[in-house]
């Protein structure tokens, strides 16, 4: 018994031992190329499965403690997994970055009449304080500071970034503030970042405008088009019918449209093309070669599943029976475009429940 327990110890001193001699003495945050030689190193190839766990266990452990000296990209990520990285040990990379927030820059040291702090208070920064500060020989730290305080109301494209350069601004400069958008900065990188997924939509690139979407909503979670173009996406891309009148729903909760392309009945034999939006209180069609029409909740009689003019298949049907001066009755005939599992009810439900 005793002599499991030595070599139980021994083992756990040895996987300690593989780990930490990877690490700088000197503590400092791990690097990329340092993780990639932990992780494919052939002491760990030796390992059994049970001391490959508590080898990660440790390698996680140090990383917690000391960091590392970059931000993880999906091209990092997909990299540091094919070397064997756990989904544990990916979340303690991402959440133990050690750049410029947590480590200070070290400054030139400049003669103190010269120093000048910026203030940590008020509006979001504008590009020509950064200017003005940077001539005033602020410190480049304290410029950050103030970054990371009051945010920036500018997108740093390539030629700002080589005015900053000139007046002596550094790359940690440059990411404080490509990291610290002020929040009407958001709201309209988010609006940008709708359209150029409208337009990419429209060109049926759907996973390029995926990711738009993603960033639109993160950067403003109250971009109600971002929310009605993910879901006409998750309609083109065949995704549960839950996420898609989900984004439906909070589209519609944030004040603005649903929408879904359909095919409508404009006569005789004739379909036409078009898209259907539905917001609160009203319906409008927006046909493909043809002035909108609208309808009023007030126009409405009701909304149902039903009608035999197109087949089943392509998602049911749609229709809108408008009240007439004389008491009749008009009915226009939609149907969803795209064939998805309830789409035709997820539809009815959402003009219904918004009259």
């Amino acid at each position: 018994m005793i002599k499991r327990v030595v070599i139980y110890f021994v083992m756990i001193m040895i996987l300690v031992s593989v780990v930490k001699g990877g690490v700088q003495k000197d503590e400092q945050p791990l690097s990329k190329e340092r993780l990639l030689k932990n992780l494919t190193s052939e002491k760990r190839k030796k390992l059994s499965k049970s001391e490959d766990k508590k080898y990660i266990v440790i390698l996680i452990e140090n990383i917690n403690k000391i960091g590392v000296d970059f931000k993880i990209t999906p091209q990092d990520e997909t990299q540091l997994r094919n070397a064997g990285a756990t989904p544990k040990l990916l979340a303690a990379i991402r959440s133990n970055y050690r750049g410029v927030e947590s480590v200070p820059l070290e400054e030139p040291r400049r003669p103190a009449q010269l120093i000048f702090s910026p203030s940590l208070e008020g509006q979001p920064i504008t590009f020509q304080e950064i200017v003005e500060w940077l001539k005033l020989k602020a410190t480049e730290a304290s410029i950050i500071g103030a970054v990371y305080q009051r945010k920036v109301d500018f997108n740093l494209d390539s030629n700002l970034q080589r005015i900053l350069a000139d007046e002596g601004g550094t790359k940690y400069l440059f990411e404080a503030i490509e990291r610290s958008p002020s929040n009407s900065l958001k709201s309209k990188m988010s609006v940008e970042l709708s359209d150029r997924a409208k337009d990419l939509i429209n060109q049926a690139q759907y996973s390029e405008a995926g990711p738009l979407l993603e960033k639109a909503i993160d950067y403003d979670s109250n971009n109600s088009s971002a929310y009605r173009l993910r879901a006409e996406l998750g309609v083109y891309q065949n995704m549960s019918i839950e996420v898609v009148s989900s984004d439906m729903s909070q589209a519609l909760r944030l004040g603005g449209e649903a929408s879904i392309n359909v095919i409508y009945d404009c006569g005789g034999k004739t379909i036409c093309p078009g898209r259907l939006f539905i917001s609160k209180g009203r319906v409008r069609f927006q046909p493909d070669s043809s002035s909108d029409w609208e309808l009023a909740a007030s126009a409405i009689k009701e909304v149902k599943p039903g009608g035999n003019r197109y087949p089943k298949d392509r998602g049911g049907f749609i229709i809108v029976t408008k009240r007439m001066a004389s008491n009749s009755s008009l009915t226009y005939n939609f149907q969803a475009y795209r064939s998805m599992n309830n789409l035709r009810d997820l539809i009815v439900s959402l003009i219904n429940n918004n009259l």
